[in-house]
């Protein structure tokens, strides 16, 4: 697969159901390696379509499609860049690089020239190979360890 045959287009409602199939798949998949199930529980109960729509509404979401099939999300709500996932069939594949591009071009065009991440423990050397730099840790009850990245761009 190229990325070139991967579209990006903004967020519809329709489309928050399989979003959250995507976001789900990825927490049990892939990061619950790096956080308790108790961490990945609560992160998957609250992805659901209800609060992705809510969330539509104050940040700009945007969603990767290939041959129709939604494969990627990843959103905007103004310098912060939240809920960049990719289809674990997809992973390597340079779906979430050009998602971030986008993302990353929509701030510019709205005049923001630094950008953060809260990035889990997972995705922190995705973001490190697109040129993020690590600016500290958090921790929080609902989400775990969580390692900021920004970039200037």
């Amino acid at each position: 697969m190229e990325s070139k045959n991967i579209s990006i287009r903004k967020f519809k409602s329709i489309d928050s159901s399989k979003l959250c199939e995507i976001i789900k798949r990825n927490l049990i998949e892939i990061n619950s390696k790096d956080y308790p199930k108790e961490i990945i529980d609560g992160m998957c109960s609250r992805f659901v379509p209800e609060n992705m729509i809510e969330n539509a509404k104050k940040r700009d979401i945007y969603v990767a499609e290939l041959n129709g099939e939604l494969i990627g999300t990843a959103s905007l709500e103004n310098n912060i860049i939240y809920g960049v996932f990719v289809d674990v069939n997809y992973h390597g594949c340079g779906v979430g690089k050009k998602l971030m591009s986008i993302i990353e071009d929509n701030a510019k065009e709205n005049s923001v020239n630094l950008v953060q991440v809260p990035s889990s423990i997972t995705s922190q050397n995705f973001y490190y190979k697109l040129g993020y730099n690590y600016v500290k840790e958090v921790e929080t009850p609902d989400s775990g360890r969580c390692i900021i990245v920004e970039k200037t761009l």
